[in-house]
């Protein structure tokens, strides 16, 4: 009844030859304690049910999440809500930049700057540093289009 590598081993087990174990709990969708584990994609979306399948029964369940990451529905992207939107919001994105410059980051844009005066050409003359579209001297655009680049010290 002594087997060498495991150990001893249980009379039953040492008898009939074979492993046996304990048969399963059975399944009860009632009990608080089942709690099965999923993990959803961002192109599924939020599923408020799911089905649950044993066998050929199938039962619909209230889906409770533990925890929700903030999800931007404008920009389809985790980690901000839609309201905190750097790309909806330009001038949130703009005094960001700002905030950061004055902790001490470096900052970075690549300005894309369109004219917003109809008929304006692209190619306005620099007067003292400063673009010109015709008539109109531009020192600051209103929303300019900008793609950051944030370096940490």
């Amino acid at each position: 009844m002594a087997d060498a590598a495991g150990g001893l081993r249980s009379y039953r087990v040492a008898v009939a030859g074979v492993t046996v174990s304990p048969p399963p709990p059975p399944i009860s969708f009632d009990s608080s304690s089942f709690r099965p584990m999923g993990t959803l994609t961002r192109d599924q979306g939020m599923k408020t049910e799911i089905g649950l399948g044993i066998g050929t029964d199938v039962v619909i369940q209230r889906v409770v999440y533990e925890w929700l990451p903030k999800y931007c529905g404008a920009c389809k992207h985790l980690g901000h809500a839609e309201e905190e939107c750097y790309e909806k919001h330009k001038a949130k994105r703009a005094q960001r930049a700002l905030d950061d410059r004055r902790r001490g980051k470096s900052v970075a844009f690549a300005e894309h700057v369109t004219c917003p005066h109809p008929g304006a050409s692209t190619s306005g003359a620099k007067e003292d540093g400063k673009e010109t579209c015709g008539d109109v001297l531009h020192t600051d655009t209103p929303e300019p289009v900008m793609e950051e680049v944030v370096h940490t010290p």
